[in-house]
């Protein structure tokens, strides 16, 4: 990926946050850096997922955004759509192969948020594919995810 200015990159995750699909597109563009972090160790594509924007979210994978990025607080974006109870995120994710396994700080995973957003059906959905994937092998030993320094 090609690194974008310091400008350009602040308007995709702004974008991100927003939901603003155009703003993506025409910062990725420019040559701004994917995966670029502000402040609190945040992408583009975890904020697409906080703001529960599938249509972002889809664009910043498509376009090569990491799935398994995490935030200061250990938040992946999977975890993130889930605290959003963006359901059509969580589906996006999980299609993409999103590591399922991975926890924040405090020890709190996906099946966790889904189940405090009240998502119990999602939570279930999770802990069956997480399942299948084991059986498949798909699943190592441990937990790897791309963290904030």
């Amino acid at each position: 990926m090609a690194k974008g200015n310091r400008n350009t990159d602040v308007d995709i995750i702004a974008a991100a946050k927003l939901s603003d699909l155009a703003m993506l597109r025409k910062g990725l563009a420019q040559g701004a850096d994917i995966e670029r972090r502000d402040c609190d160790g945040m992408t583009a594509l975890m904020c697409a997922a906080e703001a529960a924007s599938a249509e972002c979210l889809t664009f910043l994978i498509q376009a090569g955004g990491c799935i398994d990025s995490a935030d200061r607080e250990g938040s992946t974006p999977l975890i993130l759509a889930a605290q959003s109870c963006c359901e059509a995120c969580l589906g996006l994710l999980v299609e993409a192969g999103a590591d399922l396994r991975v926890m924040d700080k405090h020890g709190r995973d996906v099946v966790y948020w889904a189940n405090r957003r009240r998502l119990p059906e999602v939570a279930r959905m999770i802990e069956a594919i997480r399942e299948a994937r084991a059986q498949r092998g798909e699943l190592e030993a441990g937990v790897q995810q791309t963290s904030f320094p």
